[in-house]
């Protein structure tokens, strides 16, 4: 399965990256919605793990803009 952690805390990001990483998974990472977007459209992701509270942005506005660059993903 491919995965894509947006958050901004890097500690919860490499742990889970690690994580999933281990169990097989291919993961991709971002650490802000933007770097979140841009991340989908390259890796077009199964799943994306997208925290909805950061510093400068909405994680919430962030799921349209996801599914406009990948349509299948599930965020």
């Amino acid at each position: 399965m491919r995965v894509l952690i947006c958050d901004d805390h890097g500690f919860l990001v490499d742990a889970l990256s690690l994580a999933l990483t281990a169990k097989g998974h291919v993961v991709a990472t971002a650490l802000n919605p933007d770097e979140g977007v841009e991340a989908a459209r390259e890796h077009q992701p199964d799943v994306c793990l997208l925290d909805l509270h950061f510093p400068q942005a909405n994680g919430i506005s962030a799921i349209g803009r996801i599914h406009g660059v990948s349509i299948d993903t599930k965020v």
